[in-house]
């Protein structure tokens, strides 16, 4: 295991699920210390209870995994509607992760993609 500023990489076993087994990727988390607190902020994920996306040797996202990870969302609590816009961090199939706002309508570029 290798620790960073906020991250963890685990080198030893396989990362759970992985469509490789043994020859696959690695495990690599990242904690959400420095996001705000539940009283600000509720996440949610897309599939719910997900939390995990494999990648292709070639960086795409690897859809063998059908419970991936394809959007973090984070609603403001009832206190702060209307004060603080939602916003979403969505993992395109090409790989990357892209910050979009999903209250607004599809043809808004901040929109999420599909």
């Amino acid at each position: 295991m290798r620790r960073g500023r906020g991250w963890l990489v685990y080198r030893g076993a396989a990362a759970a699920n992985d469509p490789e087994g043994v020859a696959g990727f690695k495990s690599v988390l990242r904690v959400a210390d420095a996001l705000p607190n539940s009283e600000v902020l509720l996440p949610s994920t897309v599939p719910e209870g997900s939390s995990q996306v494999y990648f292709t040797p070639m960086g795409w996202v690897d859809t063998r995994f059908a419970e991936r990870l394809t959007r973090l969302q984070l609603d403001p609590s009832s206190r702060f509607h209307g004060e603080v816009p939602s916003v979403a961090l969505v993992v395109t199939l090409a790989g990357m992760a892209t910050k979009c706002q999903p209250d607004v309508p599809a043809s808004d570029t901040r929109a999420c993609p599909p």
